[in-house]
């Protein structure tokens, strides 16, 4: 999957704290869709491109969503970036 998949199916909205993704949309590849994401802001930061603000980035996400050990890795680069990231499960 690629951030222009996740785009177009991700349902994204934002309070005054946060910027959320549900990503229930994608069904049984909601893991691959956080992972998608996760590795493309890491990777952002790495080229110097990111526009990460202050508010926290969450993603809603089904309990029974598979997230890939490599969203692990990816959530705590970002952490140590300073961008503040939030797996919900709803």
């Amino acid at each position: 999957m690629d951030i222009r998949q996740f785009n177009e199916a991700a349902k994204r909205s934002e309070t005054n704290d946060e910027v959320i993704f549900d990503v229930r949309p994608f069904g049984s590849g909601q893991g691959e869709a956080i992972d998608a994401y996760l590795h493309e802001a890491v990777a952002s930061i790495g080229y110097g491109v990111s526009t990460f603000g202050s508010k926290l980035i969450v993603f809603l996400h089904d309990t029974t969503a598979d997230i890939p050990q490599s969203a692990q890795q990816w959530l705590a680069e970002l952490a140590a970036s300073g961008v503040a990231v939030e797996l919900r499960a709803s």
